[in-house]
């Protein structure tokens, strides 16, 4: 059977297996049993790829995952495996989304495309994960070509991705500022000095902004926070 060759094909075969099975659709006439055993297969030889220690290409990972998601409704078998395999190495779950959210389209579509990261992940993705927060932030301060620069930062994450979650980024954003692994005010000019900036400081900006919307004080901030996000905020120049 199909689904057995998985553990049999060499290893180093698997990446170029994977890229050749095509997803499914739901309007697709495909027999259950003939889908069951590709699924399985599939599955399978995605856990093999993803614990070993092939190279690691984000972009083609997510690719597999979506294949995979695909033939959910025909094969549930070995999900919790998979589950855990992504579970296990966090630092490969972050880097498929950093890869996704650098290549995503900046239209309507961007919550839902970044749910399906999520569902695709098994849910292991936190909406307080700085590479969503860093999205919002973006959508925040109107960084994006196809947003309403005219709105209120907080209007534009509404009409982006609703009201429910537009409360749970802008909690989020505030929330930055009580990080204790933010950068302090050397570290960030140097960056900026480098041109190599963090996206995620724009969550701190808007964060910041956020707090002065509920009290007109900086009582709490760390005056070298202060120091550092003032220098950023002219040089990235974000607006609100």
């Amino acid at each position: 059977m199909l689904w057995s060759l998985s553990d049999a094909v060499p290893l180093a075969d698997l990446p170029i297996i994977l890229d050749g099975i095509e997803a499914i659709s739901r309007e697709d006439d495909v027999e259950r049993c003939n889908a069951w055993e590709v699924a399985s297969f599939y599955t399978r030889s995605l856990i093999r790829v993803w614990k070993s220690d092939l190279p690691f290409e984000p972009a083609r990972m997510l690719g597999w995952l979506r294949t995979r998601h695909s033939y959910a409704d025909t094969y549930s078998g070995a999900t919790d495996e998979l589950r855990d395999a992504i579970a296990a190495t966090p630092e490969r779950l972050r880097e498929i989304a950093d890869s996704f959210l650098q290549g995503v389209e900046a239209d309507d579509n961007r919550w839902v495309n970044w749910h399906e990261l999520r569902e695709l992940t098994f849910f292991q993705l936190d909406l307080m994960d700085l590479r969503w927060l860093s999205w919002a932030a973006y959508i925040y301060f109107g960084m994006f070509n196809d947003v309403d620069r005219s709105a209120t930062p907080q209007e534009r994450l509404v009409t982006v991705i609703v009201d429910a979650n537009s409360k749970i980024a802008l909690a989020g954003l505030e929330a930055t500022l009580q990080r204790t692994d933010v950068s302090t005010f050397d570290e960030m000019m140097e960056g900026i000095s480098a041109r190599k900036t963090r996206q995620w400081w724009h969550c701190l900006v808007a964060g910041l902004n956020e707090r002065w919307q509920r009290r007109t004080d900086y009582e709490g901030v760390p005056q070298d926070l202060l120091r550092a996000l003032v220098a950023f905020n002219l040089v990235a120049a974000t607006s609100s």
